[in-house]
């Protein structure tokens, strides 16, 4: 990291992966073409989960290249009269992994669903026994997990 003021532990940026709306996902084609791609992500046991469809631009590339790069933004705020902008950051580089045990399955959609709407935890079972089949789950084994903060006072 160029600024190593700013660079934060790891346990800083677990933080920020637990409580970021979104992240952006980041992949490279067969051909090198870069495709990034916002996900809603949980993070549980050292790993990211997150769900997708077996279908589109996204699936093809995780299929034929499990390197990714992931990165969550928390606490953005603009300054102005800094020409600057605050920030706590996590980037996660690893392998994106099929999950292909149901009872894995089933309880990484359960996490997400728990972190995203846990208000609609009553109707997950009923959900999964129709969506299931046409749903993947991927995980995110992290190889590098990296912290920033910018901040001013």
């Amino acid at each position: 990291m160029r600024m190593k003021k700013l660079e934060r532990d790891e346990a800083f940026a677990v933080e920020v992966l637990k409580t970021a709306p979104f992240a952006t996902l980041a992949m490279a084609d067969d051909g090198g073409r870069p495709y990034c791609v916002p996900v809603n992500t949980v993070w549980h046991d050292g790993v990211l989960y997150f769900h997708c469809a077996g279908v589109g631009e996204k699936w093809e590339i995780l299929k034929n290249d499990p390197c990714v790069c992931l990165t969550a933004v928390t606490n953005a705020c603009l300054m102005p009269a800094y020409y600057d902008t605050a920030y706590d950051c996590a980037m996660v580089k690893g392998r994106a992994v099929v999950v292909t045990d149901e009872t894995e399955r089933h309880a990484a959609m359960r996490l997400i669903v728990a972190a995203l709407a846990p208000e609609h935890l009553d109707r997950l079972d009923e959900h999964m026994a129709r969506r299931m089949d046409a749903t993947k789950i991927v995980k995110i084994v992290p190889e590098e997990i990296t912290g920033k903060q910018n901040v001013r006072k």
